[in-house]
């Protein structure tokens, strides 16, 4: 008798864990969304020798891609960390008589941002934010060409000479956007704070301006 007792108090005790959990995640999943988003790259900075190594090479535009995922804390006010491949560009040409050599150059990172997002409101207006970010440098790639034609194919590696740059890099985001429903317009600027060039050298992690579009799943 004393064993069905305490077997109908451990099963309720369950069922009550399992209720418990269903309602948490019900609240969770409620206050929370899943987002994908895109947008162009824009480097502000000049890095990385051109053909003729006198200068540096001008920034350019590249692309991003990734998800994000968006809690609610309160109706204005949603801590959104993200995970988004980033691909960041350099381009310069040079006329050399007629001749033209163009310097090409890509580099990959990887950013972890973590944000604070406050919204007008939350299906509908206008949002800011800003936060840590962590940037894991991949690597990389310089071409240059003559006249179209490839007479240098060089690959990129973070920590090599031509990059000296660490791979770990601790940086500040900070943006401003729209949200209509669940599609979000967004613009980003990143600036690095940590593992910063010295003595002219050249790094790709220094600053980004991002233009992102997204779309959002779930929840809301």
């Amino acid at each position: 008798m004393l064993n069905r007792i305490l077997f109908k108090q451990s099963a309720m005790k369950k069922l009550l864990t399992i209720i418990a959990l269903i309602c948490s995640l019900s609240v969770y999943t409620a206050n929370a969304q899943i987002g994908v988003q895109v947008g162009a790259v824009a480097s502000t900075h000049a890095a990385f020798p051109p053909y003729d190594s006198l200068e540096k090479v001008s920034g350019a535009i590249g692309y991003t891609l990734g998800v994000f995922y968006k809690y609610w804390v309160t109706d204005h006010i949603s801590l959104q960390p993200g995970f988004n491949l980033v691909n960041k560009r350099w381009w310069e040409e040079l006329d050399d008589g007629g001749v033209f050599y163009i310097t090409r150059v890509s580099m990959n990172y990887l950013e972890l941002p973590l944000q604070v997002v406050y919204t007008t409101r939350k299906t509908r207006g206008v949002f800011v934010g800003g936060g840590p970010s962590l940037m894991f440098g991949l690597q990389g790639r310089r071409t240059v060409t003559e006249d179209g034609d490839l007479i240098e194919d060089d690959k990129i590696k973070i920590g090599s000479i031509n990059a000296p740059e660490k791979r770990l890099t601790l940086a500040v985001n900070v943006m401003a956007g729209y949200t209509y429903k669940r599609f979000l317009t967004s613009l980003n600027y990143t600036k690095g704070l940590t593992n910063q060039p010295v003595n002219d050298a050249d790094h790709g992690n220094v600053s980004q301006l991002t233009l992102r579009v997204g779309f959002l799943l779930g929840g809301q």
